[in-house]
This record gives C-alpha cells, structure tokens and sequence, in this order.
C-alpha cells in the first residue's frame, strides 16, 4: 500500500479489483499489488466506495468490510461469483446492497503502459 493512504474498505475493494482483473497474458494484475495503483484509479475507486457505503449506510456496515468491498466490485460488474445475493447475507440485506452496487457503472481494470494500473 506504499504510496496509497487506503481506508480498509477501499483496500479490500482494490485487492479484489486487482486480483479479478487480467493483463494482455493473462496474469492477475494483483500481481502489481496495491501500490501499482494509478493515482486516478485510486481516486475512483476512493470516490466509489464512499458512495457505496454512505447509500448502502447501515446495510453495509452490519456485515464485515472485505466481504461487503469485494462483493460490491463484483456486483457492479455483473461476475457470476461472489456479489450480495449468493446466499452469504440475510435476503433483504442482501436486495439493497445489490440494488445500490448495481446503479454504479461497470468498471474495468487494466495495465497501461505507464506500467501503473488504471481504470475505465
């Protein structure tokens, strides 16, 4: 994390990103770690968790902080594994916290050649 001063729901949302996300052969973009994070990209993804948690509000706070950040990126993105409503929640938890992952946009991860990793 060297570099990026990250809350713990924000660190845990960007560890799942990264390690959801492959670069042009196919490895994991964990692989350049927290601190491989673009300045913009760490920006966004500060911005976005804090949307999430201030909309989703005591929902998500019931529940622990990595489970509900790497739900929510997998949620807003549409994986057919993890998100809210795999059974690991009590169903109307786990309804809101789906309804208000997915009204943010897809977001997608990639290494740039800068060698950092940004987001789109």
């Amino acid at each position: 994390m060297a570099g990026h001063d990250l809350d713990r729901f924000t660190a845990a949302y960007a560890d799942t990103a990264l390690a959801d996300s492959i670069d042009d052969d196919g490895l994991s973009l964990r692989l350049h770690g927290l601190q491989g994070l673009a300045p913009d990209t760490v920006r966004r993804m500060r911005v976005d968790c804090a949307a999430f948690r201030l909309e989703a509000g005591d929902v998500a706070e019931e529940f622990g902080v990595v489970d509900v950040a790497s739900d929510f990126w997998r949620e807003r993105n549409g994986q057919p594994y993890g998100g809210f409503l795999d059974g690991d929640y009590p169903g109307a938890a786990a309804r809101r916290l789906t309804q208000v992952a997915r009204r943010f946009p897809r977001s997608e991860l990639y290494l740039d050649d800068d060698g950092l990793v940004h987001s789109r």
